[in-house]
């Protein structure tokens, strides 16, 4: 089996792939950048190896390495991802008290969108938006909603997608939907 500047490509996309996904939760977008550059990388440098003139032996064992990396990049996603969010927790955990206590004071249902300049200031006071507004810079929290269980912080949106962290503090446990990070955080 050959091993050249092709098939170094094909291991750097596939590794780019799998590596992205510790961004999953937190920074969504370098989680799609690297995802594609890595999916980009691998597609062309597969094609150019099934291409070349190598032999037979050489494009299955090729083939089955792409198979494997497949396989190891669906076995490992949801560690990645649960890693994801716990990586978002740790580097936030000040931030997310801070609006957990906040959130606890407030009646179930209320949601808001501390990135826009419209509050529902019926809910909040004008302190505590401002409080809001501190402890969500640099969290790409967009979207905080409360009901009678949890607390929900959207790191990502988009139409009918949600990614995000909840917070459970009620005495319900979380049902098989939710994936456990750690303490009361699930995603």
């Amino acid at each position: 089996m050959t091993f050249s500047f092709r098939h170094i490509t094909l291991l750097i996309g596939i590794g780019l792939i799998i590596f992205s996904f510790l961004f999953f939760g937190r920074e969504t977008g370098t989680y799609d950048v690297l995802g594609l550059i890595g999916f980009v990388i691998a597609a062309i440098s597969f094609l150019i190896i099934l291409i070349k003139s190598d032999t037979l032996k050489s494009k299955i064992a090729w083939t089955l390495i792409v198979v494997l990396a497949i396989i190891i990049e669906q076995l490992a996603e949801p560690l990645l991802i649960k890693s994801s969010y716990y990586i978002f927790i740790s580097r936030n955990q000040t931030k997310l008290k801070g609006l957990n206590k906040i959130m606890s004071t407030k009646k179930n249902g209320v949601h808001l969108m501390p990135t826009l300049d419209t509050f529902a200031t019926k809910d909040f006071t004008l302190n505590e938006i401002n409080e809001i507004h501190s402890l969500i810079t640099g969290t790409n929290i967009s979207l905080i909603e409360k009901d009678s269980d949890k607390i929900f912080y959207r790191t990502f949106g988009m139409l009918d997608v949600s990614n995000g962290v909840f917070y459970f503090y009620g005495k319900n446990k979380p049902d098989d939907r939710f994936k456990h990070i750690s303490g009361n955080w699930f995603y």
